[in-house]
């Protein structure tokens, strides 16, 4: 009984050393192919590659990040994308992901978050980074919307002034002035 169980896990093992390149080679191509659709801007299939990959590595930073930036780039599910990018900020990943952030807060709704994300991002990069990425834009973006939404809505607009009756296609009225005109004065005294 001994023998059969230490026959099977030799088996075990011996299967699982040459299934294990196999798969690890399987994954290197996956992530170099989600890695050049990302590069390319290819969100969508980039996405659903890095989607793949984090079904075997749930908590990959890199993974996460990629695939909470396609995710925003697609307007996709954009809590999805706050959850992925939150896992990602934790550990060494690119610092472009807090605009990310920022950006999936404002497709979520969260202006308030989108703002201290936007912020934390233009503390943590340079000036000419802030530039590239329009950061200032984003953020008035992110406070006028926060603004609107308690906000009640706009007044409708003010009626047209009155027209002319002359040139509102109306008859004339004898003893009627137009307005703006004074009457002629009644010179029987």
């Amino acid at each position: 009984m001994m023998r059969i169980m230490v026959m099977a896990a030799g088996v075990f093992l011996l299967v699982g050393a040459v299934a294990a390149p196999a798969q690890s080679a399987a994954v290197a191509a996956l992530e170099q192919s989600a890695a050049e659709a990302f590069e390319k801007k290819a969100y969508s299939s980039a996405l659903q590659q890095y989607n793949k990959l984090l079904e075997m590595y749930p908590r990959d930073p890199q993974y996460n990040y990629r695939a909470g930036v396609c995710m925003v780039e697609l307007g996709q599910e954009p809590r999805k994308a706050i959850y992925r990018l939150k896992i990602a900020s934790l550990k060494e990943v690119p610092e472009d992901v807090f605009f990310y952030l920022g950006k999936a807060c404002m497709q979520a709704g969260r202006y308030d978050e989108a703002i201290g994300w936007y912020e934390r991002f233009g503390r943590e990069v340079s000036p000419g980074v802030r530039k590239r990425y329009h950061l200032e834009k984003y953020l008035g973006e992110a406070k006028m919307a926060r603004d609107r939404r308690g906000a009640p809505p706009p007044p409708p607009p003010p009626p047209p002034p009155p027209r002319h009756p002359r040139r509102a296609g109306l008859p004339h009225r004898p003893g009627l002035s137009p307005p703006g005109r004074l009457a002629p004065a009644d010179h029987r005294t």
